[in-house]
């Protein structure tokens, strides 16, 4: 008795999933790392710019980084609460509607 075996192609494949998206994302956080991290580097050529004392120029960066944190907490909650794509399309809506409005004659 002998035994053959049959190739079987195709049984176990699962769909590949596009790296696209985590790319972007990635992307992302490496410039707002970069725009975080390059702003103390900035931190003389503003105070010499703008006239003010040091603290000022480090109170507005610490402000700043704590907002761009929060922004990125809350989104990540809107992004997890009612999807991804729902939040991009009602954060993209208003920009969307103006583009697309009909010129008038």
């Amino acid at each position: 008795m002998s035994v053959q075996s049959i190739p079987i192609t195709g049984a176990h494949s699962e769909p590949h999933a596009s790296w696209v998206p985590m790319i972007a994302i990635a992307l992302g956080q490496v410039i707002m790392s970069f725009n975080v991290a390059s702003l103390p580097v900035a931190l003389s050529g503003m105070v010499h710019s703008f006239n003010v004392p040091p603290t000022t120029v480090a109170t507005g960066i610490v402000t700043y980084s704590m907002l761009v944190a929060g922004f990125v907490m809350l989104g990540a909650k809107l992004n997890q609460r009612y999807g991804a794509l729902n939040v991009f399309r009602a954060s993209d809506q208003p920009s969307t509607r103006r583009a697309r409005a009909p010129a008038k004659k």
